[in-house]
Formats: C-alpha cells, sequence, structure tokens
C-alpha cells in the first residue's frame, strides 16, 4: 500500500461545505415525492452533509496541524486500497442475513461511489465509528486507538465499507425521509423550509443512526463482507473477530456495555458467525497469507500511532 492509491482530501472542510451542497439536493426532496433510487452524486452529496452534522456534534480533528494532515492521508490511502481490494465481492451472497430479490442484488452488485472512500477524524476518546453515504467514514481517536495493529484497524475500516458497498447507510436514509412527521414539526420552527428539511432530514438521520445503529442483519452482513474485504487486500480476516473482541472488553472495562454493542447483535454470535465463516472453505476466503507483509504493515501503523 502506498499514498498514491488515494487521493487525500480534507474532510472536516469539506464537510462543512456540504452543508451548501445538501441544501440544494435537499431542496428537491422537500414537499416532493419520496425518491426511490439515489445517484452516486446524490449520495455524495448525502454524505457532506451527515458528516456536517457529526463535526457540529463531535470535534474534527485540526486540519491545521500537520500529524493530522498525515494521519489522514495515511486513512485515506489505506480506506482507498481496501475499497479498490474489494471490488470484486460478490456481494449477493455475504450469508443470506438480508433477503433481496434479483433486482436489489443487481442494484448493490453495481453500486459505484462517486469520489471512492473518504475518511475523516473525530478528535474524541469515545470508541465509535460512522459510515455515511457516498463513501463517507468517520473514526474517533479513540476508535484508533483501541486497535493494535493495521489488520485491526483494517478490519474496523471494511466493516464500515461494508456498510457503504451494500447501500446500508442510503437505505436507511430513506427511510429516515418517510418519517415526514418529525419534520414538519421541525420546519414549524424555521422561516426557511427549505433549512428545515435539510436540517431535519441531517439531523434526524444521524441522531437515528448514532443513537439506534443499523439494523442487526445489516450488522452480520458488512461483518461477512468486511471479512472478505481483509482477505481480498491481503490482511488478516480473524482481525475482525479480534477487534470486536477488544471493543467488548473495552465497554465492560469502562462501564459503557450498551453504548456501542446495544446497537449491534450479542457480540459472542458475531463472533460465532464470522468463525464459522472464516473455517468453512466453501466460503472460499483465504486465511493463510496474511502473515506475508505483516511486519511493514505493523511498522507504518506504529508510525502512524507515534510509537
Amino acid at each position: 500500500m502506498n499514498n498514491n492509491r488515494t487521493k487525500y482530501m480534507a474532510l472536516g472542510a469539506i464537510a462543512l461545505a456540504g452543508l451548501l451542497a445538501g441544501c440544494q439536493f435537499f431542496g428537491k426532496l422537500a414537499g416532493a415525492e419520496i425518491i426511490e433510487e439515489y445517484t452516486p452524486d446524490n449520495e455524495y452529496y448525502m454524505g457532506r452533509g451527515v458528516s456536517a452534522t457529526i463535526v457540529a456534534k463531535f470535534p474534527s480533528a485540526d486540519l491545521k496541524e500537520d500529524p493530522v494532515r498525515k494521519d489522514l492521508e495515511y486513512l485515506n490511502s489505506m480506506g482507498g486500497y481496501l475499497y479498490q481490494a474489494s471490488r470484486n465481492i460478490d456481494r449477493s451472497n455475504l450469508g443470506d442475513h438480508v433477503g433481496r430479490g434479483d433486482k436489489d442484488n443487481e442494484r448493490i452488485q453495481n453500486l459505484v461511489l462517486q469520489n471512492g472512500i473518504t475518511v475523516g477524524i473525530l478528535d474524541t476518546e469515545e470508541v465509535m465509528a460512522f459510515s455515511l453515504p457516498g463513501g463517507f467514514m468517520w473514526f474517533s481517536r479513540g476508535m484508533i486507538s483501541l486497535c493494535k495493529d493495521e489488520d485491526e484497524l483494517a478490519a474496523v475500516m471494511c466493516h464500515e465499507m461494508g456498510h457503504l458497498v451494500m447501500n446500508h447507510a442510503s437505505d436507511a436514509f430513506r427511510d429516515a425521509q418517510n418519517n415526514a412527521a418529525s419534520t414538519a414539526a421541525i420546519s414549524k420552527k424555521f422561516k426557511n423550509k427549505l433549512t428545515a428539511s435539510f436540517v431535519a432530514g441531517m439531523g434526524g438521520f444521524f441522531n437515528d443512526l448514532a443513537e439506534k445503529g443499523y439494523a442487526k442483519d445489516l450488522e452480520y452482513e458488512a461483518d461477512n463482507f468486511g471479512a472478505r474485504a481483509l482477505a481480498a487486500a491481503g490482511y488478516d480476516p480473524n482481525s475482525l473477530v479480534a477487534i470486536l473482541k477488544r471493543v467488548d472488553e473495552y465497554e465492560h472495562a469502562h462501564g459503557e456495555h450498551g453504548k456501542y454493542l446495544d446497537n449491534h447483535p450479542p457480540i459472542e454470535e458475531r463472533v460465532e458467525t464470522l468463525q464459522k465463516l472464516l473455517k468453512n472453505p466453501k466460503n472460499g476466503i483465504q486465511v493463510g497469507n496474511f502473515k506475508a507483509g505483516y511486519n511493514a504493515r505493523l511498522a507504518r501503523f506504529k508510525e502512524f500511532m507515534g510509537k
């Protein structure tokens, strides 16, 4: 992996710029018919808009600092590499956790992110990670610090990427848009109904995502994709099991159990499901070649972490 595999993007700046671009898009939704399908550029601006609500709630890393720019370059390079390496994964065969028709399977298999993966850092020690429409992913300093090596960091990325490429984020937003009652209630407080529609849509989507998470069957599906993506990129797919256990241990040790995991299936069930997936050779996941290049990956990670 090298830093030329994906372009470096200044997340904090473009997220805030998304407020304006998002308003233009959501003006089409205000009081109009529900859009059944989103184009790649629709999803991109949706992700920028939701990113703006995230950095309004949690501080983003200061882009004026040279170390932060280097950190973002490292994370975006990794994200771009993982996305490209996972492009050929069959998205219609991810454990049958979610039932879809042929049309939906085709749509998801052909899903393209307009600008690939874009990664941002939240400057908080809370352990959290978010994936948003259009290829946007946010990781907290706490989540990053919990990883012991690059393989575990890649595992978190690949799980979140599973939500993206399976269109979980856009589907969740589409559901949120159907909740017209909350939008109407908020709109009464604003003279500018366009802004009200945007604020209601973006804020409501993020609050639902942060507080409720994705449906549990979608979490299983993202785990399945994540393990396959790790193997396709040359990382140890067992690292996803390892980081899941580490998050569980952390939240129990810090009295925060339920803050993250209540939005997900029980950790024991996720681990068991992943282990069965990796042990069954019929699933076609290579698990024996991850040691090649591990030392180089670990060295990159230690430099990134300042160790």
